[in-house]
């Protein structure tokens, strides 16, 4: 008999489609996203953002979520003070970044640490 993760589909990580201008923090965040089952995992580490509401990924059909997803997310430091920025994940895919706590410069660093269910 199959164990349950056995019986599970997953799609293994593949990198994740960035928007023009959005880039990998560095080699090793490169920005993945998983679908094992019904949840989709997310990772990685972005930066090239320069204001609030900024589309930086969109996720394929079969990861996206059956209604807006939402969460906080930590980023580069300012002035010494942690800073976290608030995203969104729309039923189209759009991954958004919808503000951050200070004025988001291209060479700051945004974390992608997430998973949801797909109903």
């Amino acid at each position: 008999m199959k164990g349950v993760y056995e019986m599970t589909a997953d799609s293994g990580w593949k990198k994740l489609p960035l928007k023009s201008g959005i880039t990998p923090n560095s080699d090793s965040v490169i920005p993945q996203y998983r679908k094992i089952g019904e949840a989709v995992y997310i990772r990685g580490g972005i930066k090239g953002i320069t204001g609030d509401s900024v589309v930086v990924a969109t996720l394929p059909v079969g990861h996206r979520p059956t209604r807006v997803y939402h969460f906080l997310q930590n980023k580069s430091a300012s002035g010494g003070v942690p800073m976290i920025a608030r995203w969104k994940i729309e039923t189209n895919g759009d991954i958004t970044m919808v503000f951050s706590e200070d004025q988001a410069a291209a060479t700051h660093w945004f974390a992608l640490d997430t998973n949801f269910l797909v109903d």
